[in-house]
């Protein structure tokens, strides 16, 4: 049984077996040097193509899965889930993938995370820049964007040297790194909405008030309720997602 993340490949080969009559043998059906010029140049010649179509490589199948998302992708994505269209989304794009337990939609966005995911859709390369967070340790799969976005002041540590990579992030943190990150791009961020019908702006830490303003006038985030936007709340997978497609979709000004 054929289950998700499987890769199935098919090897052929010449010969798999050398009996008279199997419906493999390449050889010649006489003894001695009976050999036809064709049976003796038969080995210079290229193989015949399979009658079947060819599989895709392993490299090739990791592709056509990361591209292609189905209801059966993931066991907690299905199609009537509001964010499905956003996991989709992440997913084909090479943005976000699964984890162990399947998507998680519920499950915390920690800050690592969200940093690697901008690392990807810049498609981004470490050019060897300093690391200057003592709990970022070489070698780990965030390690190259936290030290990438530092390095183009997308990001900020909690500390001067801590980053914290695994703490969940925050709703105005989210928008503070797509705010910077936006500003990394050249993008026009002097979009900036009226906050004063949300009950708790005021909770909104200073660094990120101009970043929400941006946001919710770009219609990249929407309040958790006709009033509140939940600043301090942590942000999930599936929101997001959806956040990251808002923002990849719009067509920005420059």
């Amino acid at each position: 049984e054929v289950e998700n993340g499987d890769v199935i490949k098919w090897q052929y080969t010449c010969q798999l077996g050398e009996d008279i009559g199997d419906s493999y043998y390449q050889g010649s059906l006489s003894s001695g040097n009976d050999k036809t010029d064709d049976e003796n140049t038969e080995e210079k010649e290229e193989p015949e193509e399979p009658e079947e179509p060819e599989e895709p490589t392993e490299e090739k199948t990791e592709e056509s899965e990361r591209k292609e998302f189905s209801e059966t992708t993931f066991s907690d994505v299905k199609s009537d889930d509001w964010y499905y269209e956003a996991v989709k989304y992440g997913y084909e794009n090479g943005l976000m993938q699964g984890t162990e337990k399947g998507f998680e939609p519920n499950g915390k966005m920690t800050r690592a995370m969200l940093v690697t995911v901008l690392y990807r859709l810049e498609k981004a390369e470490s050019n060897g820049a300093e690391n200057t967070f003592t709990d970022v340790p070489d070698g780990e799969w965030y390690t190259d964007a936290v030290i990438w976005a530092k390095e183009n002041g997308i990001v900020n540590g909690i500390t001067e040297t801590e980053f914290a990579p695994n703490d969940n992030i925050t709703r105005e943190q989210t928008v503070t790194i797509l705010y910077r990150y936006a500003k990394y791009k050249g993008y026009d961020v002097e979009v900036s909405a009226e906050l004063s019908k949300f009950s708790d702006m005021d909770e909104i830490s200073t660094f990120a008030l101009d970043a929400f303003k941006w946001a919710i006038e770009s219609g990249i985030i929407n309040g958790t309720s006709e009033n509140t936007l939940s600043p301090k709340d942590g942000a999930t997978r599936a929101q997001l997602a959806a956040i990251l497609m808002r923002f990849c979709e719009r067509e920005w000004t420059k």
